[in-house]
């Protein structure tokens, strides 16, 4: 079953192997989103019943519009993620996917950075980035949360990391 918001910035995604939840723009925050989830969650547990929760996901996919600059555009200037281009080439698409994972944890990451349709005026990107932990078999929900603020966190480490002090300040 999906069920969409009457302004379609949630979709929940109700699925015999598990729970999906899509947050849309305007995304209200991350302490809102676990309460969707949570009640989600119980509604899930009275049709499926007592079920392990055996993979957590959290993911994040952010739009970067850089503003055109004058002449060329230092994509290192925006981003510690991306390869450096050799000297004398430009990039007409992109596409870069790497795993990382937690070194304190069981936790691993997909990133993926790409060139989007800019928008006029600007060089556009996404920063997608999905925290996984599979397995998981968690039965305890309390135990869930927790490990979705895991999540949260690695999340949050990978995007502060991949971007510059310069990419940062278009986010604000």
């Amino acid at each position: 079953y999906r069920c969409i918001s009457a302004d379609k910035s949630f979709v929940a995604h109700y699925l015999q192997q598990g729970l999906m939840l899509n947050f849309l723009p305007h995304y209200v925050g991350y302490d809102n989103a676990m309460e969707r989830l949570k009640a989600h969650w119980a509604v899930y547990k009275e049709v499926v019943g007592e079920v392990p929760m055996t993979a957590l996901s959290l993911r994040y996919v952010d739009r970067i519009d850089i503003p055109c600059p004058e002449g060329d555009l230092d994509l290192n200037k925006y981003f510690t993620i991306v390869s450096k281009l050799p000297d004398g080439l430009a990039a007409h698409h992109c596409y870069q996917q790497y795993w990382l994972n937690d070194r304190d944890g069981d936790i691993k990451a997909r990133v993926i950075w790409s060139s989007l349709d800019n928008l006029p005026g600007h060089f556009s990107f996404a920063l997608d980035t999905e925290a996984i932990l599979d397995p998981a078999n968690i039965m305890d929900p309390l135990e869930a949360w927790t490990r979705f603020d895991d999540l949260h966190a690695w999340c949050w480490h990978v995007f502060d990391h991949s971007l510059t002090d310069t990419c940062k300040k278009l986010f604000k």
